[in-house]
């Protein structure tokens, strides 16, 4: 079964003693190891103030990243994002992780289960708790289909397969897509247009952040979206392939992939997946 953690900011959390920024919710047994990750994972860049008028504008961090804990590949699954005011009258936010057993990997790939799943907890009602097991995951499955999304971003679907493309490679450097904060809304769903045309038994392999700003350097994370005028987004030319959409985009060089994203797949076959298990060492998370 799936664990959880709910990460923020609180006069008294979780574990005795602790308050500030702490854990407030999690899985019983949840591992330490495991646990301490998950909260190296909880940092969010605020890029307005609370009761700033643009306050609302501050993008949430969507991802699915992959680390090694405890001899295992771990998948886990994020929602980061401001949470307005403390108890201390000063800036908060809200992080909340769901790390999946390896039954439980979603056929459908893990940006249509962060955008239809109804895995994450966006609120805190101030009670701390440790629940038997995390969210219940929905195995749904999708089938592969044009990229209508990416065509009315980009002016041309196949912007979608270059991303296809660069979550099935399997070279050092991410692909970087950098992004206004009126575009971050639509980040899962370009992204999980491209996850459908990856075959079942691969969505697993789609590591992304949809606001990549302080990850760790073990983090697998194939594709980062960054918001214009960041550092990140500076930097990402030195760091990997761009696209850039504060820029207008020419058409990109045609692949198997660029064109099923283009014209769609010759058939409409609802892939399924031999097994749920995960693709890079279908072993559970377990602490050693």
């Amino acid at each position: 079964m799936s664990v959880e953690l709910l990460y923020t900011s609180a006069a008294q959390g979780l574990k005795q003693g602790s308050r500030g920024f702490c854990t407030v919710i999690s899985t019983v047994g949840m591992p330490i190891n495991l646990g301490t990750r998950l909260e190296g994972l909880s940092a969010y860049r605020h890029q307005f103030p609370p009761n700033h008028p643009d306050a609302a504008k501050n993008p949430v961090c969507f991802s699915h990243l992959r680390l090694s804990i405890g001899g295992r590949k771990v998948s886990i699954l994020s929602r980061i994002s401001d949470y307005g005011i403390d108890y201390s009258q000063r800036t908060n936010k809200l992080a909340h992780h769901v790390v999946l057993d390896a039954t439980e990997l979603s056929p459908a790939g893990p940006a249509w289960l962060m955008e239809h799943g109804k895995i994450f907890r966006d609120a805190w009602n101030g009670q701390c708790d440790t629940p038997a097991s995390g969210p219940a995951i929905a195995m749904q499955n999708q089938s592969p289909r044009v990229c209508l999304e990416w065509g009315h971003l980009c002016g041309d679907p196949g912007w979608g397969g270059v991303v296809t493309d660069a979550f099935l490679e399997t070279g050092p450097k991410p692909l970087w897509i950098i992004y206004s904060l009126d575009q971050s809304q639509q980040l899962l769903r370009l992204l999980n247009e491209s996850i459908a045309l990856m075959p079942v038994e691969q969505r697993w392999r789609a590591t992304f952040s949809t606001y990549a700003t302080n990850l760790p350097p073990d983090a697998d994370c194939k594709v980062r979206c960054v918001l214009q005028g960041t550092d990140e987004a500076r930097l990402a030319p030195a760091r990997g392939a761009v696209i850039d959409f504060i820029k207008p985009l020419a058409s990109p060089a045609s692949t198997a992939n660029v064109s099923v994203a283009r014209e769609g797949p010759d058939e409409f076959p609802l892939n399924e997946a031999s097994s749920t298990t995960d693709p890079l060492d279908g072993k559970a998370y377990q602490e050693e």
